[in-house]
């Protein structure tokens, strides 16, 4: 894998989000985790909430279970934190290669694992609980883009049909990798290893053998060269680890039944 201009943005621990500095003016982008903004405690609640235990405290997925009406209120407190009169898109998300471009608010969520637009006061969504969230802009904060990035939609081509959509030169494009499971952490079966290697034989180096001779996948490595091979040279990464680092990130391999983060983007 080449070198090109690959930054590692340290996680701020003890914060209810993590921040991201996108080097662009008026976009305001940043990743919640599982703590409530309005409790910055690290540890789990001992109190009584209207959410299980596996959702505290602040799942922001309608999909998982959680109740309905505590997740409502997660997603009206996270509007606070954003531009006023700013709406949030929400995407159904099916592991697929969909991208949609919006320029305004749809009230219900929409079928897809990429989302763009050229809309200010209009943030884009992604939610996580181990996938990898990618977000991008170009150098003049004109357009933005989402990205859900599990290995299915990764191997589908989801970032390829998303650069395809936005009228800037990939050359132009700052692109930030969020917190995911890691490759120590992620175990896939031959099938995976062989569906990137039949689109690039390169792609073998983010696959390692573990003791247990199981194969473990490098999402972000995976992620890092399908954008360097499209033109894309400004990439930031996290360094947060979603499994390891549970207490702070749901992570549905380590716990199955939890809720899901966010990590949002938007035009001021």
């Amino acid at each position: 894998m080449s070198s090109l201009n690959i930054n590692q943005q340290p996680i701020k621990e003890n914060q209810a989000f993590d921040l991201i500095d996108m080097p662009v003016n008026k976009i305001q982008a940043f990743q919640t985790t599982r703590i409530n903004p309005n409790n910055n405690d690290i540890q789990p609640s001992k109190n009584k909430s209207l959410s299980p235990v596996a959702f505290e405290h602040f799942n922001l997925g309608l999909h998982v279970g959680d109740n309905e009406k505590s997740v409502l209120n997660n997603r009206q407190k996270l509007l606070s934190y954003l531009p006023n009169n700013t709406n949030i898109q929400w995407l159904e998300q099916v592991h697929g290669n969909s991208v949609i471009v919006v320029n305004e608010q749809s009230t219900t969520a929409i079928k897809a694992d990429a989302i763009i637009t050229r809309a200010s006061k209009l943030a884009l969504a992604i939610m996580t609980a181990d996938c990898l969230p990618i977000l991008l802009v170009n150098a003049d904060g004109t357009e933005i883009a989402a990205i859900h990035a599990g290995w299915r939609p990764l191997a589908s081509g989801i970032i390829e049909e998303t650069l395809s959509k936005i009228y800037s030169n990939n050359q132009d494009i700052y692109a930030w990798l969020g917190p995911c499971i890691s490759q120590r952490n992620f175990e896939v079966g031959n099938e995976v290893k062989t569906k990137f290697e039949k689109l690039n034989p390169q792609f073998s180096v983010a696959f390692k053998i573990n003791k247990k001779g199981k194969w473990l996948a490098d999402l972000q490595q995976i992620a890092i060269m399908m954008l360097q091979e499209l033109g894309v040279e400004n990439i930031t990464t996290s360094n947060g680890c979603t499994f390891d680092n549970n207490e702070r990130y749901y992570s549905y391999r380590k716990e199955q039944k939890t809720g899901r983060m966010v990590t949002i983007i938007c035009i001021e």
